[in-house]
């Protein structure tokens, strides 16, 4: 019978969090780095410890379930384990579904309350220099 060090898979719990966090969309990980969802947890008084399904890894999970045509959690995180064994090369199962779902579970609204607002004021900011037409503030053009 084998004992498990408690630091070797914590490390190891580490290592393969990492790597999925790396794999998702690029367009997301330049608008929501790792910083700002660690500030919304922060912000929060979200404490959490390092699992394998880190608040990072549920949250870009979240995100890629919102865009995923299929609309199903169970086939983004297929999609997102999958990448990260691909690129990898790493081997193993899969962490169960129940697994992801209670990860999802744990993020308290107030950390998405705090994302909404981060990627608020950073889409007002980027779109400062679009509101304008001709030099005159946009209000309403056609309705939409």
């Amino acid at each position: 019978m084998s004992i498990k060090n408690i630091d070797t898979v914590t490390k190891n719990h580490e290592k393969i969090s990492d790597k999925i966090e790396q794999v998702t969309f690029n367009s997301i990980r330049k608008t929501l780095p790792d910083e700002d969802i660690i500030e919304a947890c922060r912000n929060a008084d979200y404490k959490y410890r390092q699992r394998l399904i880190s608040p990072i890894v549920a949250v870009l999970h979240m995100i890629l379930a919102a865009i995923w045509p299929e609309q199903s959690f169970a086939a983004s995180w297929h999609l997102l384990w999958a990448s990260a064994v691909s690129r990898f090369y790493m081997a193993g199962q899969s962490p169960s579904l129940g697994s992801v779902a209670k990860a999802r579970a744990r993020l308290p609204i107030k950390l998405w309350h705090n994302l909404f607002v981060c990627i608020s004021e950073k889409s007002q900011n980027l779109s400062v220099e679009f509101d304008k037409w001709q030099g005159h503030r946009v209000v309403l053009a056609d309705g939409t």
